[in-house]
């Protein structure tokens, strides 16, 4: 339910809308408005948790203490447009969630320096800039003070002196070529990497031994090391090739992978060592002509081979627990498939010109 801000207060000329959940306002998003304090907002005060301001301004000096009004809050998306704002936001020592936006012109010629030690309590922190691939960078102060830190996003160029630093970090974001990947970080469990620079070298990622879940869009040579507990890693891009990849061997664990979008890709190998592997994703690669090289797998139950090159699909009765498989956008037919397979148990997609539906929601039965 959504109801304007104008029935209840005058001060807003704006179709600024809150969110309702049990008859309370839980989460209220403000546009274009200035705010010298947030008196006006007092009827409010003991609901929301959440708060968005796109494109405010602020009497800073009113900031810290007028939030302090709201014993419910929990999360602020704040677009920024001065550094004088940012700062003082990040002296908000009760929330819990921060999306900060960065204006690029915010950040000054050489660098924008921000330090997050104020935010005593924060779980989940995103930042987000458009100053990828530019001269401009943003400097990460204050690590060491996160100690509830659990999610970190950075849709940014961003340097941090030392990961280590933030002890307790379970998953993190990064679309940063500056950001340093190379310090030991054992509270880690998931990452997630989109990388624009083509001549990206990951060399190690065992430096996060406690890794389950890896994605990896992006990049060019790729060493994953020894990572005993990973579960799920997914590769994509334009560039990379599984002659780039160092092996497969050291994943004992691994029961979903993806290897998708590349022109690199031409055959199947290294993927001998996957004994646990249940879901194999190998769509629009284009190049691959045959699979025989999944023969090995005997826990695969999903294969997806949408957009391929292929022509024969017998490799797959060697498989003995596939439940499903999808060849849509290869050089097979119905009829193909009826001679090569020979397992009528196996649901087998041919003719949608897309992913089915029910292809894509096997990606989810891995937790």
């Amino acid at each position: 339910m959504q109801v304007s801000i104008k029935e209840f207060s005058k001060a807003f000329a704006h179709e600024n809308q809150y969110y309702l959940v049990d008859g309370k306002f839980i989460s209220l998003q403000l546009t274009n408005l200035h705010f010298e304090n947030f008196d006006t907002l007092q009827p409010v005060f003991k609901m929301v948790k959440k708060l968005e301001f796109d494109n405010c301004t602020f009497n800073i000096d009113n900031i810290v203490k007028g939030l302090k009004s709201f014993p419910a809050l929990e999360s602020i998306n704040l677009e920024a447009n001065s550094v004088a704002t940012i700062e003082t936001f990040l002296q908000l020592e009760t929330i819990n969630e921060l999306h900060l936006i960065i204006n690029f012109e915010t950040i000054p010629t050489n660098a924008l320096i921000l330090d997050f030690k104020g935010l005593k309590r924060i779980k989940s922190l995103r930042l987000y800039c458009e100053n990828v691939d530019s001269d401009k960078m943003i400097i990460f102060k204050g690590a060491e003070y996160l100690n509830t830190l659990e999610k970190l996003v950075l849709e940014c160029d961003c340097i941090i002196d030392e990961l280590s630093k933030f002890k307790n970090l379970k998953y993190l974001y990064t679309e940063s070529p500056q950001l340093q990947i190379t310090h030991r970080l054992d509270s880690l469990t998931t990452l997630e990497m989109k990388i624009y620079k083509e001549d990206y070298n990951i060399y190690s990622l065992e430096q996060f031994p406690n890794l389950e879940n890896l994605n990896i869009n992006g990049g060019y040579k790729i060493n994953l090391g020894e990572l005993k507990k990973l579960k799920i890693l997914c590769i994509g891009g334009m560039n990379f090739g599984l002659e780039n990849i160092s092996t497969f061997d050291n994943l004992p664990n691994l029961e979903k992978l993806e290897l998708f979008n590349s022109s690199e890709i031409s055959e199947i190998k290294s993927l001998d060592k996957l004994s646990n592997l249940k879901v194999l994703n190998l769509s629009e690669n284009y190049e691959i002509e045959n699979i025989d090289g999944i023969e090995n797998l005997k826990n695969l139950e999903y294969i997806n081979l949408y957009k391929n090159n292929i022509s024969n699909v017998s490799v797959l009765n060697k498989l003995p627990k596939l439940k499903e498989v999808n060849v849509a956008g290869n050089n097979i037919n119905q009829e193909d498939v009826e001679k090569q397979l020979e397992k009528p148990e196996v649901a087998c997609f041919l003719s949608l010109p897309q992913i089915p539906e029910i292809a894509s929601n096997i990606w989810n039965k891995i937790n």
